[in-house]
């Protein structure tokens, strides 16, 4: 054999071995890591409530009888509030005490949430919006409710609204490989797009590395699932199992202005970190698809957003095995 046909031969034989290797890794589940925190967000924008499992369902994080983001503000024009809006909500504390929720504020008595799944004879049902995504239905939890979150945030017109069996679901959303789109066969609460949400904290360590000035913890993101593992290593992922629970990644999430709201202070930050950094390290690669790349122009890239394709239990500390895109 000439040294070129030896050549050829042994290039030939390394492309074969990497497509295989690329193969089976699509093919099979690897183990990556494990579940670190796990938070849930009853009253959406408020500061979530660390539990040691979650139910997952196929629309999203459950405690107890509690949807994750089951229950939303609106203002006087019926929109959904969150802290991009309103970053004094970083500041109540919202947690589980028997069959309610209790949201505490300061200088202010504690609001106590009865858990309630159905419409009332004179029930109020309140048509919101969020962003520029089609309309969500919730029933108006009434007006001591809103005297209490009219307080809080000193204005007017703010009401709170929670979802109940009897209302419709929202399409999620799910990347098609042109654009993002609405997928009418996954169905969410109040949530952004997707059901779940995941965040890898080795990626939060990364991040905060490159920054200086202040500390930025997965708070600032926000995240049903936080999980620790090769730092952005979710970027590549296509299904997350966790236990018999089996999640599908859907998008990568695209970070706005709210990740500058500092939990502690409930303000934005006046540097604007992280959003400033994550704009310098992680938009879309060049490399990247030219379809995707076009798609996310504006706003860096941070976690995954997940649909449920086999509902399950989850606990902290329960290894992760995926399967790559």
């Amino acid at each position: 054999m000439t040294l070129k046909n030896a050549s050829y031969a042994l290039f030939t034989s390394l492309v074969f071995i990497s497509a295989y290797l690329i193969w089976k890794r699509r093919k099979s589940y690897t183990n990556v890591g494990r579940v670190k925190k796990l938070i849930i967000y009853p009253v959406k924008s408020l500061p979530g409530i660390e539990v040691s499992s979650l139910e997952i369902t196929k629309v999203g994080a459950k405690y107890l009888h509690w949807f994750d983001r089951g229950i939303a503000i609106v203002n006087s024009n019926n929109v959904i509030v969150t802290q991009r809006m309103k970053p004094l909500l970083a500041l109540l504390k919202q947690s589980f005490v028997g069959d309610e929720i209790w949201i505490e504020a300061p200088n202010q008595e504690t609001l106590k949430i009865k858990y309630v799944n159905e419409l009332n004879i004179d029930s109020n049902v309140i048509t919101a919006t969020h962003f520029a995504y089609k309309s969500v239905k919730g029933m108006d939890c009434g007006d001591d409710y809103a005297a209490w979150i009219q307080k809080y945030l000193q204005g007017e017109g703010y009401r709170m609204m929670r979802h109940v069996k009897e209302l419709p679901l929202r399409s999620s959303a799910e990347w098609n490989g042109v654009k993002v789109d609405f997928n009418k066969e996954e169905q969410i609460v109040f949530q952004d797009k997707n059901p779940v949400h995941v965040v890898n904290d080795s990626s939060v360590a990364e991040l905060n590395s490159k920054i200086s000035e202040e500390e930025i913890t997965y708070r600032r993101f926000r995240p049903n699932i936080l999980i620790d593992c090769q730092a952005y290593s979710e970027d590549c992922f296509r299904e997350i199992r966790i236990n018999e629970t089996l999640l599908r990644r859907q998008i990568k999430v695209e970070r706005c202005v709210l990740t500058t709201v500092d939990p502690n202070e409930g303000t934005m930050s006046n540097i604007k970190e992280p959003l400033k950094t994550l704009k310098q390290t992680r938009m879309p690669p060049k490399s990247s698809s030219k379809v995707e790349a076009a798609y996310y122009t504006k706003n860096p890239l941070f976690g995954v957003s997940c649909c449920v394709s086999k509902p399950g239990i989850i606990t902290v500390n329960d290894q992760i095995s995926v399967k790559y895109f």
